[in-house]
């Protein structure tokens, strides 16, 4: 769904957050749920030792908190922040309910599940890997399926910006160990850094991954937007 079809079916305003602002707290009882239009938004987790564990990233084109969204949840269960700085419509969930049937929402909704699992899949491969280096091979082919861009000759462009400590609380390595592996791999001309957004060559990414794995995930229906 484009934002202009969300705003006139869900007669919805604009609201904007901030690079770094909390957007939901865990245990939180929301007004209402979002749209994201533009920008990426983390969702994350708060070890017992106070280290954040990122779940998942939102971007363009996804729903904030579906469980609550749907009644399935009266709180919300993660912490959300904005990663950029972010356009949503603003979703009450009453509206949202008038029109949860509405064939575009579902599809909507559909796509961005599909996306949730499949991903999940990878990201799961990734954290199953023993090295360090390959742990952030996988994750940067998993960032690339979903958010990167094409550039020309197999080069993706990763639209979200990755710093080292992000990168380790994906993975649940320590900053220095990414920082170490990643240095190899610029070495390597496997990637290129850019104002803290990555660009990859996929075509070595593949070739590590495996390309009986990497076919299977290009041939879902990963939404781009």
């Amino acid at each position: 769904m484009e934002n202009k079809d969300v705003k006139k079916l869900f007669n919805s305003r604009t609201h904007t957050f901030q690079k770094g602002q909390m957007i939901y707290f865990l245990g939180e009882i929301p007004k209402n749920s979002f749209f994201i239009n533009e920008g990426f938004i983390k969702v994350y987790a708060v070890g017992e030792d106070g280290t954040e564990q990122i779940v998942r990233f939102s971007g363009p084109g996804e729903f904030l908190a579906l469980g609550w969204l749907f009644g399935y949840s009266q709180v919300i269960r993660f912490y959300y922040q904005a990663l950029t700085d972010c356009s949503c419509e603003v979703i009450f969930q009453e509206e949202f309910k008038k029109h949860e049937e509405d064939p575009s929402v579902l599809r909507c909704i559909l796509d961005q599940l599909n996306v949730i699992a499949n991903l999940g899949l990878i990201r799961n491969m990734a954290l199953q890997q023993i090295k360090a280096r390959q742990k952030i091979i996988y994750f940067l082919y998993f960032l690339s399926l979903r958010y990167g861009k094409e550039l020309n000759n197999n080069l993706y462009a990763i639209k979200i910006p990755m710093t080292h400590q992000t990168i380790a609380e994906n993975l649940g390595l320590t900053r220095e160990t990414v920082s170490t592996e990643m240095s190899k791999l610029k070495k390597e001309s496997l990637i290129v850094v850019r104002q803290k957004k990555y660009i990859i060559d996929k075509k070595v990414v593949v070739s590590i991954v495996g390309r009986d794995i990497a076919n299977f995930h290009s041939s879902a229906q990963f939404k781009k937007k």
